[in-house]
């Protein structure tokens, strides 16, 4: 039973919800795709309905899909462990080799992924093995321009991207 007192409550709510969050299925394995999708589906509508309140500037949910996707992918499918490494692996190497976009709106991406990161600390999503929220927010910050050339890069680009690009498919618009 919370306690009656407004305060007390609004911190009983939260150490509630904290608790709850943390038995949420957050890894899935290859065979587990349903379950993923679902969850997945799940994890971004709470992201978009939480974007609208704290209405960070460039920030897309569609962005935390792919990061999604690519954390059951590519990367084990822990969907709530992130690091630098992980960042950096998913931002300056999968995405400018699988991701066809153009150079001139590409530019927001990497912080739209930090704040996916804060997302999930403040749900109480980023799990024990994660590097701190902050720290993943201000590195997505730091390697924008570094993205923004590797994304530009043709020689970074997988097949697709490539035959893509030389079909002049990644110009800017």
């Amino acid at each position: 039973m919370p306690p009656r007192t407004g305060q007390n409550t609004a911190r009983w709510t939260a150490r509630a919800l904290r608790s709850i969050l943390s038995r949420v299925r957050m890894r899935f394995g290859v065979d587990d795709e349903k379950a993923f999708q679902e969850r997945s589906d799940e994890l971004l509508a709470d992201y978009a309905g939480w974007l609208q309140r704290q209405s960070p500037l460039g920030t897309d949910a569609g962005d935390a899909r792919l990061a999604l996707d690519w954390k059951w992918g590519y990367a084990g499918g822990d969907l709530g462990t992130w690091t630098v490494a992980d960042l950096d692996e998913f931002l300056l190497e999968w995405c400018p080799r699988k991701l066809s976009m153009p150079p001139d709106e590409c530019a927001d991406f990497p912080a739209s992924i930090g704040v996916f990161c804060m997302f999930l600390a403040a749900r109480g999503l980023l799990s024990a093995g994660s590097d701190r929220p902050k720290v993943l927010h201000r590195h997505c910050e730091r390697v924008s321009r570094a993205f923004v050339r590797k994304m530009s890069d043709p020689a970074n680009f997988g097949m697709a991207k490539g035959l893509l690009g030389q079909a002049g498919g990644l110009m800017s618009g």
